[in-house]
């Protein structure tokens, strides 16, 4: 993937993002439904973790788990130890290089501080997750607030404020207005086609995108 924007492509050169999250940090971010998720998992089900960093979320789930041939999934641009699992594959490569079938169908999606908040187009990375999604699986996102506005025409909207605009998606808060659990009501979205339009660099990188 070649990154056009210089203030993107810096973040991914120096790797300038927290990559050591863990199961209780995604817990306090995402609530109760992630937790119900993780606890309907069953036989040959599928955890993608996407944006994994150093896969500290899904290891802990492992360890602390006792259920058998739960397949988990971990994209990531660095991984400094493998994950011990037979049912776990590790993708190091952007998302946004990835194809349809390049994962198999997920019954949940992680995106915590991942490719949705660094991306140069986050709605292909969207329509991405949705494909990856069973019909009844769960994509939960959390895109720090402040990070990321889209202009709408005279509106500009936040992040979550753009996704909860979308038709045929129902949405469940976690626990911080940020994080948003998604389910599917329909096979197919029309996710709108975004813009960069700005980024700039302070405590976080800042973008600004414009509906076309």
């Amino acid at each position: 993937m070649k990154i056009k924007d210089p203030n993107i492509r810096k973040i991914f050169e120096d790797h300038s993002f927290k990559d050591n999250r863990g199961l209780n940090e995604y817990i306090d971010l995402l609530g109760f439904p992630f937790v119900n998720a993780l606890k309907a998992l069953k036989h040959m089900d599928h955890w993608l973790d996407a944006g994994a960093g150093e896969a500290r979320a899904i290891r802990e789930f492992l360890m602390a788990s006792s259920k058998q041939e739960i397949f988990t999934t971990a994209v990531t641009l660095k991984i400094s130890q493998a994950v011990k699992s037979s049912t776990h594959k590790t993708i190091v490569n952007y998302l946004e290089d990835l194809t349809q079938e390049s994962i198999r169908p997920c019954d949940i999606i992680t995106d915590v501080s991942g490719g949705l908040q660094y991306c140069e187009q986050p709605d292909h990375l969207l329509k991405r997750y949705l494909l990856w999604m069973k019909p009844q699986g769960k994509l939960f996102i959390y895109v720090k607030e402040g990070t990321t506005t889209i202009e709408r025409g005279s509106e500009i909207l936040s992040f979550n404020e753009w996704i909860k605009s979308i038709p045929g998606l129902k949405f469940i808060d976690g626990t911080v207005p940020e994080a948003i659990c998604i389910e599917k009501d329909k096979a197919s979205h029309a996710v709108p086609r975004l813009k960069l339009m700005e980024t700039r660099m302070g405590d976080d990188l800042i973008r600004k995108f414009r509906e076309v």
